[in-house]
């Protein structure tokens, strides 16, 4: 069976998956021809002209993730839910799931809100979803959107959307971007141990 890359959200609240404004899992209609990884280390010493006794790692390297996600209500979608949304809605439903992983819920903004209007002065920042990028058994990386770009291509009588191109962007998150208590630091521990075992193969 073919597998197909996704997204998977976890609950900013409870860490369990989020139900309430996204679904769980948002899978790729298709999978992209083409993923674009970059990756650039982080290194301490080593400049030119600088001397350094050692050349060493400050962090772990920055790494994004590049790929363009095609989605086309005329053809099967991956599942009941959405083949059934685009009946009426096109591929609204999913286009809004994917974009809503960029905005604070507005259950959170209207606590914030409330919290406001009751006098107090400082309240916390929205806590975003995390978001895993699924793209094989050995590449399931926590991961935050740094570009979103969509060309919608075709539309229904009510304007909705019907086939759409959308280019992604995605940074993964390290061990040194979130706390260690955070489910994300252990996922990039995983994926990086993923990638020490393959290089032993060799």
């Amino acid at each position: 069976m073919l597998a197909k890359g996704s997204f998977h959200i976890i609950s900013p609240n409870s860490g369990q998956t989020q139900k309430s404004t996204s679904p769980n899992t948002i899978i790729f209609q298709y999978n992209p021809d083409k993923v674009k990884r970059e990756i650039k280390p982080n290194i301490v010493g080593g400049h030119s002209g600088g001397h350094s006794v050692d050349v060493r790692f400050g962090t772990a390297p920055q790494e994004t993730y590049s790929l363009q996600v095609e989605i086309d209500a005329l053809d099967n979608l991956p599942s009941k839910a959405q083949a059934r949304a685009a009946v009426t809605d096109g591929i609204y439903p999913i286009l809004s799931a994917l974009e809503l992983l960029m905005y604070p819920s507005l259950a959170s903004v209207k606590q914030n809100q409330t919290q406001l209007d009751s006098g107090v002065l400082q309240v916390a920042p929205y806590v975003a979803p995390q978001i895993l990028l699924n793209w094989g058994q050995k590449r399931i990386v926590p991961v935050v959107f740094e570009s979103y770009s969509v060309e919608e291509q075709m539309f229904d009588q009510a304007l909705n959307p019907l086939r759409a191109a959308i280019q992604l962007t995605v940074r993964v998150l390290t061990y040194d971007d979130v706390q260690a208590d955070n489910s994300n630091y252990q996922s990039f521990v995983s994926y990086q141990r993923f990638k020490e075992n393959e290089s032993e193969k060799l």
